[in-house]
């Protein structure tokens, strides 16, 4: 299964909505591609989310992430939601986590 297959697979079973349309966005620092994760835009009927995920299994560190949305919580500081992490050990291939 391929990586979009799978986001796909992963939005629609935590969501409850069907994916319309997917793209991988592309992102560069300073003309340097950013080659540690993968950006992907999703569309549904209604809404777009965007997904992040990370090529090292690694990364970021078990937790850093909802640390960091909880904290912006706290802080009233606006920020996107955080809807799901799935990471290499929940996925048959072991090469990403999704974010």
């Amino acid at each position: 299964m391929n990586i979009i297959s799978a986001l796909i697979r992963a939005f629609e079973a935590q969501t409850k909505k069907k994916a319309r349309f997917v793209q991988k966005l592309e992102f560069a620092v300073n003309s340097t591609y950013i080659a540690n994760n993968a950006v992907y835009k999703i569309e549904t009927e209604s809404k777009s989310y965007i997904f992040k995920v990370y090529s090292n299994a690694g990364w970021p560190e078990n937790g850093k992430l909802l640390y960091v949305s909880q904290k912006l919580t706290e802080y009233h500081i606006p920020h996107a939601e955080l809807l799901m992490r799935i990471t290499s050990r929940q996925r048959k291939d072991k090469r990403h986590n999704i974010w």
